[in-house]
């Protein structure tokens, strides 16, 4: 197990916040910028099975689930000072189903966080309440129009 503050320490050119985790063919990729003020406290714990005891700490401890990624076999845990006070849902099942997410929206919640684990074939997810719906596509290709009707530009990195 490691775990990184990632906003105490380290000096002023570290004072960053990730806004985005996710593990994509062997690489992980983190996005950070300067931190919000009011924010920070976030940590990150890596573990070889799903942390579902650094979740429930996390919880204790007022913070929130931002991130929960498997990759290159193991979980990655992105936790952050909770500022909006909403309660979160964690849920692991081996499949993940359109009806399932679905419940879910009905429920008035989110998704905040959804992993895979390829090799054990489990889902995770963080759920939380929200005011804002959601939409769910799921194809075997990138749904290019269905995203470009929601006017989110869709950038093709290789082409840069």
């Amino acid at each position: 197990i490691r775990y990184v503050c990632l906003s105490r320490g380290l000096g002023d050119v570290y004072k960053r916040q990730v806004t985005y985790l996710t593990h994509v063919r062997g690489i992980w990729i983190v996005v950070m910028v300067p931190q919000t003020p009011g924010a920070g406290g976030q940590g990150i714990t890596y573990e070889d099975d799903i942390p579902k005891e650094d979740i429930k700490e996390a919880w204790e401890k007022d913070k929130r689930i931002h991130s929960l990624i498997w990759g290159s076999g193991i979980w990655a845990l992105l936790t952050e000072k909770d500022l909006e006070d909403k309660p979160q849902k964690f849920s692991q099942n081996t499949i993940l189903t359109r009806e399932s997410v679905e419940e879910i929206y009905k429920q008035g919640k989110a998704i905040v966080s959804l992993g895979y684990d390829s090799i054990k074939n489990i889902w995770v997810l963080i759920a939380e309440p929200t005011s804002d719906p959601q939409t769910l596509f799921e194809s075997k290709n990138l749904p290019e129009d269905e995203i470009g009707k929601l006017g989110i530009m869709i950038v093709n990195f290789e082409n840069l």
